[in-house]
């Protein structure tokens, strides 16, 4: 049987975080296409590459993690996302119900390299992300209001505007002064 080629993208402020992913990515045979510093970023790769597995930090300037995994599964629910949280246990009930297929700790490489090896395995098996939820043994379709899956549904046009205006708000938030810059000028008379 031919190898299942997989690719990744990363997201992680941090760069030496992102190096610690494509290590493990590489080293479970996935390229890594791209690597995000924010949140826009990492949607925009996604866009872009069309990866089988995305994996980035809940904490990523521009919106969270979780915000971010549910615009990209809401547009393409083929890749396979694992997130990484200072808070875990807090962040899994949510992430899962988005679609997400795990959440580990942040810093510990161990989890991230066994989360890892787990999804590449669903991957190259040809298993992909079902309704079954395997921790609770609850089928998520059952207890889906349709409506509301359909209501949250976003045409390509609509979510490239919601991306522009995430990075037009991040970037006034770059340009607007902080407080120490705002008290730096000369005194007013």
């Amino acid at each position: 049987m031919a190898e299942v080629s997989l690719s990744a993208v990363t997201g992680s402020e941090d760069p030496l975080d992102r190096a610690a992913m494509r290590r493990v990515l590489e080293g479970h045979g996935v390229t890594v296409a791209g690597e995000g510093a924010t949140s826009i970023e990492v949607l925009h790769l996604a866009e872009y590459h069309r990866p089988s597995l995305v994996v980035m930090e809940h904490e990523l300037p521009g919106t969270t993690g979780l915000e971010a995994a549910r615009e990209l599964l809401a547009a393409d629910p083929q890749p396979v996302v694992v997130l990484i949280s200072h808070d875990p246990h807090h962040l899994s009930p949510s992430a899962t119900a988005v679609g997400v297929a795990t959440v580990v700790a942040h810093r510990d490489l161990a989890a991230l390299e066994e989360a890892i090896a787990a999804a590449v395995e669903r991957l190259r098996t040809g298993e992909r992300r079902s309704g079954l939820d395997r921790r609770s043994g609850v089928d998520r379709r059952q207890h889906q209001d349709w409506s509301k899956v359909w209501a949250q549904r976003r045409s390509g046009g609509e979510r490239r505007r919601t991306i522009r205006r995430a990075a037009d708000r991040e970037a006034a938030e770059a340009a607007r002064p902080t407080d120490s810059e705002a008290g730096e000028g000369p005194a007013a008379p």
